[in-house]
């Protein structure tokens, strides 16, 4: 399960693509003596991000892949994300 950062703020991230890594940087307050928080993403096969809003959750790779099957076949076609999407039926099984 997935720490709670409700009401924290991203103020920035890193993505790794080869190295399949993702880091958040993240602050309970925009203080300027507030503590900022990394955490680490590993093992990343496909990502999305739209604005900056903060919101994580965990759902089974089946609903991700439902939910963004049109933005993952069009990433994949590009190179964007693993191979895994290039068979979208079969990528719920392999990403779990």
């Amino acid at each position: 399960m997935l720490p709670s950062f409700h009401d924290d703020y991203l103020i920035g991230y890193e993505v790794d693509c080869e190295g399949r890594q993702i880091k958040l940087h993240i602050t309970a307050s925009l203080a300027e003596e507030a503590v900022v928080s990394t955490v680490v993403f590993t093992g990343v096969d496909g990502y999305h991000f739209e604005n900056d809003a903060l919101e994580l959750e965990t759902v089974p790779s089946a609903h991700f892949v439902s939910e963004f099957r049109d933005e993952l076949a069009e990433s994949h076609r590009f190179g964007g994300v693993g191979s895994w999407a290039s068979d979208l039926d079969a990528a719920p099984w392999v990403l779990s």
